[in-house]
């Protein structure tokens, strides 16, 4: 891993790039400390071999073994029209927050000395 000088990093950028573009790493240091490393670009999109290494580790031959033959097919017209279920009670209960009496007590003083 080529080390440079933040003055020689500079003055010599381009062929900074050109190391990077072939895969080096180039460190730039100021004052003998380490300031920066110039790496190449991740790899955009899925590392398709990764995954084909994991499936292989986990045993898996064939990562969709069965696909439905209605998969495809056009959904009911009704799909997105169905009414949303009303809540229940016991949904409603759960949201509300439990405080402990110490807890409440508090409150009421804070309210209190805020009047």
């Amino acid at each position: 891993m080529p080390v440079f000088t933040m003055k020689d990093a500079k003055n010599r950028l381009t062929e900074l790039a050109r190391l990077v573009e072939r895969g080096e790493r180039v460190v730039v240091t100021r004052h003998g400390k380490e300031v920066l490393e110039l790496v190449p670009p991740r790899k955009k999109g899925l590392d398709m071999e990764a995954g084909q290494r994991w499936l292989q580790e986990h045993g898996i031959s064939d990562p969709f073994p069965y696909i439905a033959p209605d998969f495809d097919d056009p959904l009911p017209e009704d799909f997105l029209i169905k009414p949303v279920p009303a809540k229940s009670e016991s949904a409603s209960r759960l949201k509300t927050k439990r405080v402990s009496p110490k807890e409440s007590a508090r409150t009421a003083r804070r309210k209190t000395k805020a009047r």
